[in-house]
């Protein structure tokens, strides 16, 4: 990746929203992980303890890896999710919702 070195690989966060009226129970889980191609933003989604969906993104750069990231949490944040736990690579901006 140019435009620095990247170490903050591990959990970013988990997200969960649930709706008991709507039977809404969904979970979010975003983690950095080393690649063949570089570091890797990795997205995990569904319904919770469930194997769900996936997807993977590359960024090019540190600056891309960050705002890539923000935008990320920022729509869980408007999808009504709420922060349930934040792991080391969770950014400085704290975790709307709470976390350890």
């Amino acid at each position: 990746m140019d435009g620095g070195t990247w170490t903050r690989y591990g959990l970013v966060a988990v997200w969960r929203s649930t709706d008991p009226e709507r039977n809404r129970d969904r979970e979010y889980v975003l983690r950095w992980e080393p690649s063949l191609f570089g570091p890797a933003l990795r997205a995990s989604w569904g319904r919770a303890d469930s194997a769900g969906q996936q997807q993977t993104w590359w960024p090019t750069d540190v600056p891309a890896a960050l705002r890539l990231e923000r935008h990320i949490i920022g729509r869980r944040r408007v999808h009504g999710y709420a922060c349930l736990r934040r792991g080391p690579a969770w950014p400085s901006d704290g975790c709307a919702g709470g976390g350890t």
